[in-house]
């Protein structure tokens, strides 16, 4: 029966499909290539399934912090993979809209819940996706978390997904796949879809991070709303990030105070911190070596992570009633480590090659730091790297030591 059901499935979209599985549920998608792109007839991207794990496990931990039933947006649903795991996953939600703009896509989502027995919660739509976004505030449907998961950027999105969520604020999800723009390969790209300037360094994966939140704060701060970042993390091919949203012009100017600029010294590897818009940084020169630094920004410059929010999200996640996810457990257990270190972090490996020394571990490094007193952890963007408040002069002290 179900053979049956699915072969008229697959004349209807015009090629073949595949069962697979994420999480608790099944569902067909086209056949996957060897390259996934948004040219397919209906897009599914199977690297992407950790980021669904994230978002479950997040939205599960969001409700935690609200205490009350959700109602959840996803207007590039595609496939209907992550909404169809929402409902399916996060039993507090009470309704989620869906849409794509093509049709296929949507026959293919809908086709999806009606399989994992979600319809009652679940409606996608087609069409475009801020439209949709404008159609439900139009008619007063507003929502507690919506998630921006484009092939690309987001920005495009973000006012009317911030727009449409509830008067009270909510959850925005925000994912970016154009990581060579954020991290400095194509600079124009960069400044023309994030407003910032990124910089090619071996921190450029939280730069790419910090550009995607500041381009959403200042979008806010248009809204007359404000952000607070509650979560935000690298894998493989891109940058997300989860941002309680708040509305209110006093909220819009207590986010702005988190934009600012990161200063990157590519004769030594010093880098500083500025904090506000208003700050002056042309020809600033290095405090250590006298040369001229390079600006990335504006960009976020606050905190990635929110200590209650993780924590929530890693009992959720450790939660021995599930099946826990090792991959999620051990990303959020290096994010509890370094949460309430600085902004960006060094790399062992370049700090040793450049000296011509074997690099030492990193839980070497890291105790050796805490042994004098400095802040340093792992970090969860790049396993040979340490994140802490010692300067570089400190760290290739210690690296030479070690060697």
């Amino acid at each position: 029966m179900l053979e049956q059901f699915i072969s008229e499935v697959e004349e209807v979209l015009g090629c073949s499909l595949k069962e697979y599985r994420e999480g608790s549920v099944r569902f067909y998608a086209p056949v996957v290539r060897r390259v996934v792109s948004a040219s397919d007839v209906v897009f599914y991207n199977p690297r992407m399934e950790f980021s669904r794990d994230v978002s479950v496990c997040l939205v599960h931990a969001y409700y935690k912090t609200i205490g009350k039933e959700m109602d959840l947006c996803e207007p590039l649903a595609s496939c209907g993979v992550r909404v169809v795991r929402w409902a399916c996953e996060v039993p507090e939600i009470r309704s989620i809209v869906a849409g794509d703009v093509n049709p296929r896509a949507v026959f293919l989502a809908n086709v999806n819940a009606t399989l994992n027995c979600v319809l009652d919660k679940v409606k996608v739509f087609r069409g475009d996706a801020n439209l949709l976004l404008d159609t439900c505030l139009s008619r007063g449907h507003r929502f507690d978390v919506v998630d921006i998961d484009p092939f690309g950027s987001p920005v495009h999105f973000i006012d009317a997904a911030i727009r449409v969520l509830k008067k009270e604020g909510g959850l925005l999800c925000a994912t970016a796949t154009d990581m060579q723009p954020l991290c400095g390969i194509h600079e124009e790209a960069c400044l023309r879809k994030y407003g910032g300037m990124p910089l090619r360094t071996e921190y450029c994966h939280e730069i790419a991070v910090r550009l995607l939140i500041g381009a959403i704060t200042l979008t806010a701060s248009r809204c007359d709303a404000g952000v607070r970042v509650l979560f935000s993390h690298s894998s493989d091919h891109y940058v997300r990030t989860y941002l309680l949203v708040s509305k209110g012009v006093s909220e819009a100017d207590k986010s702005l105070r988190g934009v600012g600029y990161i200063l990157h010294c590519f004769n030594c590897d010093n880098r500083k911190v500025m904090k506000l818009l208003s700050t002056p940084v042309q020809d600033l020169k290095c405090e250590l070596c006298g040369s001229k630094m390079k600006v990335a920004g504006p960009l976020w410059c606050g905190e990635l992570w929110d200590r209650d929010f993780v924590d929530t999200a890693r009992a959720i996640a450790e939660d021995s009633k599930r099946a826990p996810n090792r991959r999620l457990v051990k990303m959020l257990s290096l994010i509890t480590s370094e949460l309430d270190g600085p902004p960006t972090y060094y790399d062992l490996h370049s700090i040793s090659d450049s000296e011509g020394l074997n690099s030492p571990s990193t839980s070497r490094i890291v105790g050796l730091l805490r042994e004098k007193g400095f802040f340093a952890s792992p970090t969860h963007f790049k396993g040979t790297c340490v994140r802490t408040t010692a300067d570089i002069r400190t760290i290739r002290s210690l690296i030479k030591r070690s060697s």
